[in-house]
């Protein structure tokens, strides 16, 4: 661009989609999906309308999450539980979810909601 060598291409108007509205439906997170699409939907749908999960029937926003290494758990399984961190299985690889904020509460590290709430390696997210 800073050299003015760049050339333009229009649009090709016949490719092109409409994204569908956000609804409800699309925001829960799926952990059936490959770990690489689950982190996209958070990211996406951050910080608004935000991701979500059920845990212990609460729903729960989740705000930040990384790809990890992969694992043959069964999607939405709790790997790990760590100090800043909340290590889940997805259907291929597995997500570290870092933010979170439950139902009435203020956004916290999703290590801090998982010993606040008493979650524990096994349990499978919805």
């Amino acid at each position: 661009i800073k050299d003015n060598t760049l050339t333009r291409t229009p649009q090709n108007h016949s490719e092109m989609t409409y994204a569908p509205m956000i609804d409800r439906e699309l925001s829960y997170i799926d952990f059936n999906q490959p770990a690489q699409n689950v982190c996209g939907l958070i990211k996406g749908l951050s910080p608004f309308p935000g991701a979500k999960i059920t845990v212990k029937g609460k729903i729960v926003k989740v705000f930040m999450a990384k790809v990890a290494e992969n694992t043959d758990k069964q999607a939405g399984t709790i790997i790990r539980v760590e100090s800043e961190r909340l290590v889940v299985a997805a259907g291929t690889g597995v997500i570290a979810l870092t933010s979170v904020q439950p139902e009435g509460k203020k956004r916290m590290a999703a290590g801090d909601f998982a010993r606040g709430y008493q979650i524990t390696v096994g349990e499978i997210l919805g």
